[in-house]
């Protein structure tokens, strides 16, 4: 009889997925096209400024959709199908391969208006030319908005805000993050999106899955 429970409960999990599994559909990028580029010391300059490089194998696609914020589990939070995108990249011997990145689009519904986001994570594969502009912010605030850093759970994020064109603080802003010196997520919001929402908006991300 507990052979024929187990059987049954296992069956169950697997039928209902055990709520472990999102698997979120998403559009595909188009097969890219192959080219053979020769290796050559002007690629390699332009992938890593002459810096080393250690190139980590893909992250499954379907990793970085399940990364993304669930709408479904949000209040008020719809959204479009995620895309991927397969993006050519050189690499430091000058030799060419892709990253992925993958895109979705978000409606956040509001008093105010509804609040667009797009929203990307993008696997740089530890490619230095991907990630290379992250390290070059500086922080800066003027009468139309700021730059800043700030601690997101112990890893370095950027915070970039625009006031409204009244010079209030109901503006629009951006949030970038190289999570684990790897993958790069932004997140650009419009119009009425405050920089706490902005930063809420990023704990809703399933870090778990990009470890």
């Amino acid at each position: 009889m507990r052979n024929y429970l187990s059987v049954f409960i296992i069956a169950s999990l697997l039928i209902l997925g055990a709520g472990c599994f999102k698997h979120t559909d998403y559009t595909k990028a188009p097969e890219p096209v192959s080219v053979h580029v020769d290796a050559n010391p002007e690629g390699a300059k332009a992938s890593t400024g002459g810096a080393e490089a250690t190139i980590t194998p893909q992250l499954k696609t379907v990793k970085l959709v399940d990364a993304l914020p669930d709408p479904e589990s949000l209040q008020g939070v719809s959204a479009d199908q995620p895309v991927e995108q397969l993006n050519p990249v050189p690499l430091p011997d000058g030799t060419r391969t892709e990253y992925t990145s993958i895109a979705r689009a978000y409606t956040l519904n509001n008093e105010g208006g509804d609040i667009t986001l797009q929203v990307t994570i993008s696997d740089t594969r530890g490619i230095p030319v991907v990630s290379a502009f992250t390290k070059s912010f500086t922080e800066f605030r003027t009468e139309d908005g700021y730059r800043k850093p700030i601690d997101f759970n112990g890893t370095e994020a950027w915070i970039q805000y625009t006031y409204d064109p009244e010079g209030l603080k109901n503006g629009f802003g951006s949030f970038t993050m190289f999570y684990r010196e790897r993958f790069l997520i932004q997140i650009d919001g419009s119009l009425g999106m405050s920089e706490e929402k902005l930063i809420e908006f990023a704990n809703t991300f399933d870090y778990e899955q990009l470890n």
